[in-house]
């Protein structure tokens, strides 16, 4: 037994998990939740036009938007406005992630009376924004909201699961790192699982994700989370990746 012991007590820590970097030719902008702060985002986009400024290069600028545009704050419409101008802009890509807040909505407009829990956490309030009572039947009030989206309905059906960069992948939530990328279902992707949060590796990649808020980006070898709780904290994150990682943020 004794031998057992001691091989317990020196055995070599586990080797940390290799550096991941987005692909060469990329200059990534990450952004964590937004939650119906208009305010912010557009503060948020300023800042990284700045940054980009001072950092100009041939490098392909990426945005990527990690979900849960919508709910919690104020002025969900406005993100959605917001982000819906930045599609197709000349110069830039921006990458729509899916969040459970998105799918939550969604869910609510394939089968209100199913997915009314949407509006318990938050939906009510994207409801107000479009100037809609968020009081009344489920499906009456689905139909109203229907009409009262527009094209932004069409934005919130197009947004992704994931998107990749090299060896780093772009999750709203979590990823199960048991499963192959291609094999990821979205309960993980948007709800998130504990043994990704408990440290569990993915295998060769680097995860950045929202979904978990603090007042802080969480960096560890692993992932990244920017989700720095927009709507309480007043302060919206974005993580740039190049050769580097960096952070902005606004407040």
């Amino acid at each position: 037994m004794a031998p057992r012991f001691l091989a317990r007590l020196f055995r070599a820590p586990p080797p940390e998990a290799p550096t991941c970097h987005v692909l060469p030719e990329h200059r990534v902008y990450a952004i964590g939740d937004i939650h119906g702060r208009a305010d912010l985002l557009a503060d948020l986009l300023e800042k990284i036009a700045r940054d980009r400024a001072a950092q100009a290069d041939a490098r392909d600028v990426k945005y990527v938007f990690l979900g849960d545009y919508v709910d919690r704050g104020e002025r969900s419409r406005e993100v959605l406005d917001q982000l819906s101008a930045l599609r197709g802009q000349r110069g830039q890509e921006a990458v729509f992630l899916r969040g459970n807040h998105e799918a939550a909505l969604l869910d609510f407009l394939a089968d209100p009376e199913a997915g009314r829990r949407w509006l318990q956490f938050g939906g009510d309030r994207t409801l107000k924004s479009y100037g809609l009572d968020p009081t009344g039947e489920p499906e009456a009030l689905r139909e109203r909201f229907h009409a009262a989206l527009g094209p932004h309905l069409d934005f919130l059906q197009q947004t992704e699961r994931f998107w990749m960069s090299g060896e780093v992948l772009f999750v709203h939530a979590a990823v199960n790192p048991r499963r192959a990328i291609a094999d990821q279902e979205d309960q993980d992707l948007f709800w998130g699982n504990r043994a990704f949060l408990r440290g569990r590796a993915f295998p060769g990649m680097r995860v950045v994700h929202g979904h978990y808020n603090a007042f802080e980006p969480v960096v560890t070898p692993q992932r990244i989370c920017v989700d720095t709780g927009a709507y309480y904290s007043g302060r919206l994150t974005a993580v740039c990746l190049d050769d580097n990682t960096s952070f902005v943020s606004t407040g």
